[in-house]
């Protein structure tokens, strides 16, 4: 087998691996009820069609402040999904599950480029199975798209280092500033 067939396999092996991982802890593990952080996502998820229709919000302080105290983007892609499947969380924490999943791709794809295939495949393999990480992507919580969004940050960043490409840059840019404002908290990280 040659090496690009042996690279796209493992792609495979682990990409498969991590949903099939992701998909049993969201159906077979107890499901937690939607309390705390993923109450307020929630509530201002369901709260953001009535807002952008102009309807009247049975409190327009909490929502407002849930909003600035949770920031809206994160909200936003579970209005998003809401509107497309229904009210339903468990499709928002399908769509988790499958970006979880790419995430363990993104993770082999830095590792190969700064590392080498070897540091690649263990690193995807590490994000795969790491506890946390399937934790996170079946509850109602910003992080697993955070970190998401982040690793392909890093990834476009090192794509761009490699290859001198400005439209890289400008996308990775983009990237960062929209990271920024879904989790402010990784700013302290980048710096």
């Amino acid at each position: 087998m040659t090496n690009r067939k042996s690279e796209i396999v493992w792609l495979l092996i682990i990409f498969v691996c991590a949903l099939l991982l992701r998909l049993y802890a969201l159906s077979y593990l107890p499901q937690r009820p939607i309390t705390d952080d993923a109450f307020e996502y929630d509530y201002i998820a369901r709260n953001i069609p009535k807002v952008l229709n102009n309807e009247v919000l049975e409190n327009r302080d909490t929502f407002l402040y849930r909003g600035a105290k949770r920031g809206w983007l994160y909200p936003s892609f579970i209005a998003v999904t809401y509107a497309i499947f229904g009210n339903n969380p468990f499709y928002v924490l399908l769509l988790q599950t499958l970006l979880a999943s790419f995430t363990c791709i993104l993770v082999y794809a830095i590792g190969r480029e700064l590392f080498g295939r070897k540091v690649g495949i263990l690193a995807s393999l590490v994000s795969a199975f790491y506890p946390a990480f399937l934790f996170y992507s079946t509850i109602l919580f910003q992080e697993t798209t955070a970190i998401f969004l982040l690793t392909l940050f890093v990834f476009l960043l090192c794509r761009a280092i490699a290859h001198k490409k400005p439209l890289l840059y400008f996308i990775s840019g983009i990237l960062i500033t929209v990271v920024s404002f879904y989790r402010s908290g990784f700013l302290l990280f980048l710096v």
